[in-house]
């Protein structure tokens, strides 16, 4: 489904909310949106776009308006693909300024890199300075960014050598902090490994109270290829190391990697990720599947609880964010077995409540039926209408996977691209508009405004009932225009279950609602 489609309604006296599910066509180009800043009136999306044919590559601008049209582009590096610069982490400094984190590569033998961070002005666009770190034997590359307490920046990531002689075996593979001041001065740089013959990689990172660092990442599984075990590693103020934690994977699970680390509002953490199962009940053969894993520690590393939520063989997640409910939302991605077509992957965004229920979980795509779609969300940001926006990648052309469009999806609070959506289902959630006659009743449950209408028709009678049959709310409606939505306050109602009745120009319809 390329092109820009928005569903939107309209309530009397209240401005229009718009949720969207847009492909941006790349025109031969690839497109992947890594990271999103909410601004006033604007999304400032940032990825990298690229040519294979051209072996062309750069870090990508997109400004999109809150309807989800595109307003401008910009391509801020047209280099050789090995000499690219990979876009990781944006976040908003000023009412204009922001800064923007990445990998900038060399074209030499060594295949070094290093990280970069660039200033720029987010509505221009323009850069005001870039600083790098990094060392000149060494391929260094970043997971996170984030803001620390002291106003400065932290970069998690990992570092290595390639060793020609062992036909490019990767070496000394490392955890990578990278500590700056607020200007991007550089402050230190350390580089941690618990076990000098495996390989580690670090994911994320969190602050903590004594202007330290907690670093989650992964580490190899000697002799066994493909094994990861966990791994959290705190730092001092200093980036010194005061203690290692080692999650290990089961003998079942063929890896336990993980991608993220939020702090909770008692003091503690979660670190979210995916376990790797290895498949033993297929004779002559290993497979694998892979579910979601969320596991709450304290500040010393130990385990509080471990949960995994399962909606087939193959789910990942990517990032997440606190939320101002006090809520987690992740973003990633869901394996699609049911088509013959392949590959096939929806987007997907789940809410988990602070002791790790699942409230909700909702899948999206945006391509046709017949086309390969392979749809990864790899950011999510939390929108001032309490909704969300996401952002990742598509691919673009049918059965051709080296045109990937950039994707932007927005949400309501619980996911929904319709304000027709059960705030507890599981179903795949589509950019399609309710069919003719669908009362539409949202938010449900609903605490201070309920907004609904028919879609395609004329509301022209409101009745609404208790449970015991009384009547509480009778309203008669003049010239309403087809699929017009009505806003009731609902602050006064007694909480429990009421039966909606709405007579329009083609008869009636009925529906229930809970005032919470």
């Amino acid at each position: 489904m390329t092109g820009l489609l928005v569903l939107s309604f309209a309530s009397l006296g209240t401005s229009q909310i718009n949720y969207f599910d847009n492909q941006y066509d790349s025109f031969n180009h690839f497109e992947i949106l890594g990271k999103v800043l909410v601004l006033d009136s604007l999304y400032l999306v940032v990825g990298k776009y690229g040519s294979i044919t051209e072996n062309l590559d750069g870090r990508l601008l997109m400004w999109i308006d809150l309807e989800g049209e595109k307003k401008r582009e910009l391509r801020m590096d047209s280099l050789i693909y090995q000499e690219r610069i990979n876009p990781h982490f944006i976040e908003q400094l000023s009412d204009t300024l922001s800064i923007l984190q990445g990998t900038k590569f060399y074209n030499n033998p060594d295949n070094t890199s290093d990280l970069i961070l660039t200033k720029l002005n987010h509505y221009s666009g323009d850069t005001i300075w870039n600083k790098f770190y990094g060392n000149d034997t060494l391929t260094e590359s970043t997971a996170k960014t984030i803001r620390t307490n002291d106003g400065g920046f932290a970069i998690a990531g990992w570092s290595f050598k390639y060793d020609w002689l062992a036909d490019s075996t990767i070496y000394q593979q490392r955890m990578l902090l990278v500590k700056t001041d607020s200007l991007g001065n550089l402050e230190y740089a350390g580089r941690y490994t618990s076990d000098s013959l495996r390989v580690h990689f670090a994911s994320s990172l969190v602050n903590t109270p004594d202007k330290g660092f907690l670093i989650v990442g992964h580490m190899s599984k000697p002799v066994i290829k493909y094994r990861r075990d966990s791994k959290l590693l705190k730092v001092d103020s200093l980036g010194q190391v005061e203690w290692w934690v080692s999650y290990e994977a089961a003998d079942s699970v063929g890896s336990h990697y993980v991608y993220e680390i939020l702090p909770t509002a008692d003091g503690n953490y979660l670190i979210g990720g995916n376990k790797i199962y290895i498949r033993t009940d297929i004779p002559n053969r290993v497979d694998l599947f892979q579910r979601h894993s969320l596991m709450k520690v304290n500040p010393m590393g130990d385990i509080i609880w471990e949960k995994e939520y399962s909606q087939n063989d193959w789910v990942g997640w990517a990032r997440g964010i606190c939320t101002s409910k006090g809520t987690f939302v992740f973003c990633g991605y869901e394996k699609d077995y049911n088509t013959d077509v392949s590959p096939h992957f929806y987007g997907v965004l789940c809410e988990i409540d602070s002791t790790g229920n699942l409230l909700w979980y909702r899948k999206y795509r945006s391509s046709p039926d017949d086309q390969i779609y392979s749809e990864y969300l790899l950011s999510v940001k939390e929108t001032p209408d309490g909704g969300y926006v996401a952002v990742g990648r598509g691919y673009g052309e049918p059965g051709d996977s080296t045109y990937q469009n950039a994707w932007v999806i927005k949400t309501d609070s619980v996911g929904c691209l319709q304000p027709n959506c059960d705030s507890i289902s599981t179903g795949v959630q589509y950019l399609y508009p309710p069919e003719r006659g669908t009362l539409v009743l949202a938010p449900n449950p609903v605490r201070d405004w309920l907004r609904l209408w028919v879609a395609e028709e004329e509301v022209e009678r409101l009745e609404i009932y208790d449970l015991s049959g009384r009547l509480v709310l009778l309203k008669q409606y003049e010239e309403m225009r087809r699929g017009e939505a009505v806003e009731l306050s609902v602050v006064d109602w007694s909480a429990g279950m009421y039966v909606v009745r709405v007579r329009t120009d083609v008869g009636w319809r009925t529906g229930k609602v809970v005032r919470e």
